[in-house]
């Protein structure tokens, strides 16, 4: 709520200035309580494993529970919650706390810019709906893509090397090289799965 204006002394530097004592918001916009019970979890985790992942099965029950100890990563967590908090008997102010949520997590732990199965997959779970990337249709749907378009990055990509001021440096040119799951022997069909998410979701 500064004012912003160029300097009237010639020099073109920007000033900035207080704010009239009218100007200043009177009323603050009341904080999104981002606690979300235990038995809210629970739900909204068996929700998802009986309603959702069926349809485009990103991650599985047992690939879940194997990440689960001692806790799921808190990314995947949030995202398998927030994608089943959609449906219409689930408080708004649970679906706004957990899109929040989902948002700071993001931000924190660096996602868009991590390359993993986990990070891909949350990813992928939150490109399911739309809504629960933004308040605001304009900035949902392009968190959407953005999003989805990051996941298939990092699933398409193959370890290559670079050359930079004469040295070569191994880089991640395509991170995890989903899109060639028999390269990699472990894993395969979870591999393949999440490449075959990959494409269905960009189709869709």
């Amino acid at each position: 709520h500064h004012t912003w204006e160029v300097s009237k002394s010639g020099d073109g530097l920007i000033q900035v200035l207080e704010p009239d004592s009218d100007d200043a918001p009177s009323v603050l916009p009341k904080p999104i309580d981002l606690r979300v019970e235990r038995d809210v979890i629970e739900k909204l985790i068996n929700s998802f494993f009986q309603d959702v992942a069926p349809l485009v099965p990103i991650i599985t029950q047992a690939e879940f529970l194997a990440l689960s100890n001692p806790s799921p990563p808190p990314i995947l967590l949030y995202s398998i919650c927030l994608v089943a908090s959609c449906k219409r008997e689930v408080p708004q102010t649970v679906f706004d706390s957990l899109r929040v949520a989902v948002n700071d997590v993001i931000k924190s732990e660096d996602v868009l810019c991590t390359a993993s199965i986990v990070n891909v997959q949350s990813l992928l779970i939150l490109c399911q709906c739309a809504d629960v990337h933004s308040q605001f249709v304009p900035s949902a749907l392009s968190s959407l893509w953005i999003r989805l378009g990051t996941a298939i990055r990092m699933v398409s990509i193959d370890y290559d090397v670079m050359a930079c001021n004469d040295m070569l440096i191994p880089f991640k040119a395509q991170d995890l090289g989903l899109h060639r799951a028999e390269a990699v022997k472990k894993n395969i069909e979870m591999r393949r799965r999440v490449w075959g998410a990959c494409l269905i979701t960009d189709r869709w």
